[in-house]
């Protein structure tokens, strides 16, 4: 079991360590609840603790600055925010499901997004995506629906056919369509605001 120096010295394992810090938002989420049925979203201050409590970096790899804790770990801690909120907890699950994909991005990138931005969250959805490729990157095009956590979100994901200048897809060498996982950051992303709901309205999905 791997173990982590507490402030005040003893060792204790990642599952305890993670357990205390939910213990210590969770009065801040209970103060919240209000708020986050109405508008929809986790209040500033309640992102900015979790934020500072890493929890929305459990299962980001410990090379990119996260906890990597094992899916059991990870279990418990889930369950334990979602005593006190529900849709905090499928925000905070959500979020750490989607910066799993650290690990198959090129490091740099990778460097890039979590470890320069320790707020740095990750939202995905499904959708229609295409992109077609230019000087320097890609152009893509998606309409992305129920992107759970996007307003709490940085960057959003989706998976993208490759297609030429005039949207046809451009098949490989053995004549398949070709797929692309991209992520871009939200700032570049129009929102269409469609999440009004009887559940789970602090979602924004």
């Amino acid at each position: 079991m791997v173990s982590i120096a507490s402030a005040d010295g003893p060792l204790v394992s990642d599952r305890e360590h993670y357990l205390a810090k939910v213990a210590a938002v969770g009065p801040l989420i209970t103060q919240s609840l209000d708020a986050i049925e109405r508008d929809r979203r986790l209040p500033a201050a309640l992102l900015d603790a979790m934020h500072n409590a890493g929890l929305f970096r459990m299962l980001l790899p410990k090379e990119f600055g996260g906890g990597q804790l094992k899916p059991s770990d990870f279990s418990r801690v889930i369950e334990e925010v979602a005593k006190y909120d529900a849709s905090v907890a499928w925000v905070t699950c959500q979020g750490n499901g989607c910066s799993q994909v650290a690990a198959f991005m090129n490091p740099d990138d990778a460097k890039r997004m979590w470890n320069d931005d320790k707020r740095a969250v990750l939202a995905w959805g499904p959708g229609k995506s295409t992109a077609q490729k230019v000087d320097g990157g890609y152009i893509v095009n998606t309409h992305t629906r129920f992107a759970s956590g996007c307003r709490h979100a940085t960057w959003l994901g989706t998976h993208a056919t490759l297609v030429d200048g005039n949207g046809e897809p451009l098949p490989d060498a053995d004549g398949n369509k070709q797929v692309r996982t991209m992520l871009m950051p939200k700032d570049d992303v129009e929102m269409e605001d469609i999440w009004n709901v009887m559940g789970l309205r602090g979602t924004a999905s």
